[in-house]
């Protein structure tokens, strides 16, 4: 395929793009940043798309990146359901992070004290 067959065919799919990318700023204003302001590039991978936008607020622009999942795109699909779904999960991940987390520290104090005991029994009973 010469270039100039490369060029014609992306003509071709140049609306789909476009039509995807505001889907896409809809999706993200209406889920994780609703000061996303517009899609700067999408790259599609096997089941997700990662969207890199820009936001504004209070008078900053930045750019960002997120991780959306292609099904969010069908029609008729519910993501605010799903991206609540979501949201639940990364909490009770977090929660369970921070309680093992709790657990470990936990068990180290419970070891330091023991060792700590074990010096002061060996130099009081010499």
């Amino acid at each position: 395929m010469i270039i100039r067959d490369k060029i014609e065919a992306l003509k071709k799919v140049q609306d789909y793009k476009v039509e995807i990318a505001k889907l896409l700023e809809e999706i993200i204003c209406n889920t994780s940043d609703y000061h996303c302001r517009g899609v700067n590039d999408f790259t599609i991978n096997d089941d997700t798309i990662e969207v890199n936008y820009w936001w504004t607020c209070r008078g900053e622009t930045e750019g960002d990146e997120v991780t959306i999942p292609i099904e969010w795109l069908n029609e008729g699909f519910d993501y605010k359901t799903a991206y609540q779904i979501y949201l639940l999960r990364e909490q009770e991940k977090e929660r369970k992070r921070i309680k093992e987390a709790e657990r470990r520290e936990k068990k180290r104090k419970e070891k330091e004290e023991y060792e700590n005991y074990l010096k002061l029994k060996k130099k009081y009973e010499s």
